[in-house]
């Protein structure tokens, strides 16, 4: 048999000869294509999108209670920036009154409008219509600040000759005289300390609540924000900003940066290795076609599909340059072999498309299979990256078997790099070295067994170590310890409460709403529940709570000359309507960020250190049983927050990623039986025919 007589396969080499009758029509179409998508991704750019909730599972109860407190309550993820230096100085709070004034009034159009929920109007509860007359937004300045909350801007509740006044702490500032009594006085107050200022006094906490919008209008407040930090940077003053959105908009641009950064990375690789083994330009831009029109063709579909990018759909590009590039390299390697044979050129396309259509459309479909399982993820992003890979893989698989033949048609003289003697090069003889390692050289029946025993070796070693992987969710450890973001987050840990949040969105049974005494009083003891709380490992991870408790308690202090002894919740249900019946006359706004308009609904937010995820399991498990216990008769109570979102992915990954594998498995396993016997016929034929001839 001559090295021309394999058995090629009718459809690929029809589609071969149909590739060279009409490689001009092939290109045209390609680039069609190829000009559509481009159309589209600028006219409609796909945005990169991280933030905790897009990658909590289909139907997360998380998500839905999230949905809702956002509706009720407005953005619950705020802007922290925390700034160091000598607080209880007349500089550092001349400064940090300028900055809360700038951050406060800054104003910009939106590019995404996100239309924000209406609060209901409320009936009649003797409370007045606080909805009626209060509004999102902050009245101190710029459109898109919801709220920013300092030492020199937050509020305290004093006792006034018509019952009790909200005003500004600063209303009266501190002199050089009266600085050491007003620190003593803020440090020592429990409304104060971890909120806008450590127990120490030598840090500063700014709070910043946007408006609701879309992340890219958030990373441009974000930037906004920072270059007013910038200006006032001192080495007595020096600002650090975190904060959810500041994560998710600093992960949101190193993701852009490592994307291109990867890319390149793995595009010059791939120019340097083809250039070494193809020495034309054809063999060099042919692998490169295939993975710049699968990765452009890939990204537009999600575009049109309406999807975003994440740190986890975004490595589809990268995987396919290496999906692509073998495509294509297997196809104009045996094409080289093909030209020095002797074959034209055309019929070396032909007789390589006919041998390597069906192997490559094989490993495709594999690769496919593989990828499509992850279409049973419950987790969008990992959803995506299947779905998004398999058809990436269907697109290199289509460029590969047309515009490649198309290309080479251009090859009339040249043999892409072939030498006179094919064993002479470095790749060639590590090739060989590998067929031989795989029982393929003289020795064959020995090395077989030890790959046998190697690959079983391997398998069950991996089946070993698998229960032994520890399922983590940590994304601040990607960020390096200089970046702001992280340093700001570790300063939070450490002295002001914690840069994570946990929120409670409550459903109070009384109609009465937060009026009720044994609500307040349930209410109560979660909190102290929760502030008992100690870690195994790390201690006392708990901050502030914040929630319509504390304004009943300062109010009631208020009340009472500012006692410290009537810190606490009135003790009769009269007391407690009166209390807050005053301090909505005094400041509506507050009470509404708390509270619905018929009081049933409230929210509970705590600021906890930042630990992997799943080392918040135990918090969880602790609280969910705090609020069975303690407030089961009283209302129904429901955890959500940056930590729920992260446990709820946690919790089905794991499951999500067996069940994609399982399936991979099964469907791959099939098609390789059916493969397998299709080869089997074909070869017991191929013998009959043989021993036939050899008869006659």
């Amino acid at each position: 048999m001559s090295n021309h007589d394999e058995e090629l396969n009718p459809f690929f080499t029809g589609l071969a000869k149909w590739v060279i009758a009409h490689r001009w029509t092939t290109m045209a179409l390609a680039m069609l294509v190829t000009t559509i998508c481009m159309v589209r991704l600028v006219t409609n750019p796909l945005v990169l999108d991280n933030r905790p909730e897009v990658f909590e599972p289909k139907g997360s109860n998380a998500t839905v209670v999230l949905s809702e407190l956002r509706e009720e309550f407005g953005r619950d993820d705020l802007f922290l920036i925390v700034f160091e230096g000598d607080v209880f100085s007349l500089d550092f709070l001349k400064k940090l009154q300028t900055v809360h004034d700038e951050v406060a009034a800054l104003d910009m159009e939106l590019e995404e409008p996100i239309e924000e929920a209406v609060p209901e109007q409320a009936a009649d509860d003797g409370f007045g219509d606080f909805g009626d007359d209060s509004e999102w937004g902050d009245d101190e300045g710029g459109t898109i600040i919801d709220q920013v909350v300092s030492l020199v801007g937050v509020r305290e509740t004093r006792a006034s000759a018509d019952g009790i006044v909200v005003g500004e702490l600063m209303d009266d500032w501190p002199t050089a005289e009266t600085m050491a009594a007003f620190k003593e006085r803020v440090v020592s107050d429990a409304s104060f300390v971890n909120k806008v200022v450590d127990k120490e006094g030598k840090r500063a906490v700014m709070a910043v609540r946007t408006i609701e919008m879309s992340e890219p209008d958030s990373a441009r407040v974000y930037h906004l924000i920072h270059d007013i930090l910038d200006k006032y940077k001192t080495d007595g003053f020096v600002p650090l900003m975190g904060g959810t959105p500041s994560f998710t908009i600093r992960l949101n641009e190193i993701n852009i940066m490592d994307m291109a950064r990867t890319f390149l990375l793995a595009m010059l690789v791939m120019l340097v290795v083809m250039a070494y083994l193809f020495r034309h330009w054809v063999g060099i831009l042919g692998p490169l076609v295939v993975v710049q029109l699968s990765s452009i063709w890939t990204i537009a579909l999600m575009s049109f599909l309406g999807m975003t990018l994440n740190y986890i759909n975004s490595v589809v590009t990268v995987f396919l340059v290496s999906v692509a590039v073998g495509d294509a390299i297997h196809i104009q390697s045996l094409y080289r072999d093909k030209r020095r044979d002797g074959l034209s050129n055309e019929d070396a396309i032909i007789h390589t498309l006919g041998i390597t259509g069906v192997p490559i459309f094989y490993t495709s479909i594999t690769t496919m299979i593989g990828l499509f399982s992850f279409a049973l993820a419950s987790i969008k992003p990992v959803n995506e990256l299947g779905v998004m890979g398999g058809c990436g893989v269907f697109f290199a698989f289509l460029v590969s078997c047309t515009v490649v033949p198309a290309l080479l048609t251009f090859n009339k003289t040249g043999t892409l790099g072939a030498r006179e003697n094919p064993e002479s090069g470095p790749i060639d003889k590590l090739l060989d070295l590998c067929n031989r390692a795989s029982g393929a050289g003289p020795n064959g029946k020995r090395n077989l067994r030890l790959s046998v025993v190697m690959g079983v070796a391997l398998v069950a070693g991996g089946l070993l170590a698998a229960p032994t992987i520890l399922v983590t969710h940590d994304p601040l450890m990607w960020f390096p310890d200089h970046f702001e973001t992280k340093k700001a987050s570790d300063t939070l840990d450490e002295y002001v409460g914690g840069a994570s949040q946990m929120s409670l969105l409550i459903e109070i049974n009384s109609e009465q709403g937060i009026k009720d005494l044994e609500f307040m009083k349930s209410l109560e003891k979660l909190e102290q529940y929760i502030h008992a709380y100690r870690d195994p490992h790390y201690g006392d991870i708990v901050g502030n709570i914040t929630s319509v408790l504390d304004i009943v308690r300062e109010t009631n202090r208020a009340l009472h000359g500012g006692d410290q002894a009537y810190y606490k919740i009135p003790d009769t249900p009269r007391e407690l309507a009166d209390v807050l019946f005053l301090f909505e006359n005094a400041w509506p706004d507050q009470l509404r960020r708390l509270a619905t308009n018929d009081l049933r609904k409230t929210q509970v937010t705590m600021n906890l250190k930042w630990l992997h995820g799943d080392e918040y399991r135990p918090l969880t498990d602790y609280i969910e049983k705090g609020i069975d216990e303690l407030m089961a008769d009283t209302a129904r109570v429901r955890p959500t927050g940056l930590i729920y979102s992260v446990l709820s992915t946690m919790g089905v990954l794991v499951i999500d990623l067996a069940k994609s594998f399982g399936s991979a498995f099964f469907l791959i396993t099939i098609l390789l039986i059916l493969l397998m016997k299709n080869l089997l016929c074909i070869r017991l034929k191929d013998f009959k025919c043989k021993r036939d001839l050899k008869n006659h």
